[in-house]
């Protein structure tokens, strides 16, 4: 939903704000070009695109925000929960998330790691680009510390490893406990 992104960014130019705030998109998507033309069309200042990055470089580019965004296009699908890579990897590097998706499951709110939006909705998104900005280091700071310990408490490949055995272990005795009263019927 990088359209929203843009509207947002144009409405962000128009506040206090405007001169402070950088949306850095980096990737090399099919909608780049595009989103390029619209950027110099509608002469939108604080829209910068970058090249892809390479893996290994992710997580050192991602240090430099102060805060990662996270977007989709409101989709059906998404009821039934959303679970972006890029979401973990963002919380991971203790930066705060601004998190525009609509969906039950959302981790940034669990982990009180950012701040949580609607999808498309350009006004929203302005407004929690402000908040966020208006912050101080040490607040976004503290979010991006939630976001990471969220991470590390519940989506720690070890500790999902050990939930799913869990979950099979408990299968395992209903079923042998079925079979038992089956057999004794």
């Amino acid at each position: 939903s990088l359209d929203t992104v843009l509207d947002a960014a144009k409405l962000i130019e128009k506040t206090e704000f405007g001169g402070f705030v950088q949306f850095v998109l980096i990737g090399d998507g099919p909608e780049k070009n595009r989103l390029i033309n619209r950027v110099k069309s509608e002469k939108i200042k604080c829209v910068e695109f970058l090249p892809k990055v390479p893996r290994y470089e992710v997580y050192n580019v991602m240090q430099t925000a102060d805060a990662l965004l996270v977007i989709l296009k409101d989709a059906p699908v998404f009821g039934w929960g959303v679970s972006p890579n890029k979401l973990f990897d963002y919380m991971i590097t203790a930066r705060p998330v601004i998190y525009a998706v609509n969906s039950p499951y959302n981790p940034v709110e669990n982990a009180n790691a950012g701040i949580s939006l609607s999808a498309q909705n350009p006004v929203a998104l302005a407004e929690a680009v402000l908040k966020m900005a208006s912050l101080t280091a040490e607040e976004r700071w503290q979010m991006g510390l939630r976001g990471r310990k969220y991470v590390m408490d519940n989506n720690d490949y070890a500790r999902l490893a050990d939930h799913i055995e869990e979950i099979l272990v408990n299968a395992i005795d209903k079923s042998d406990m079925h079979s038992t009263i089956e057999s004794e019927n």
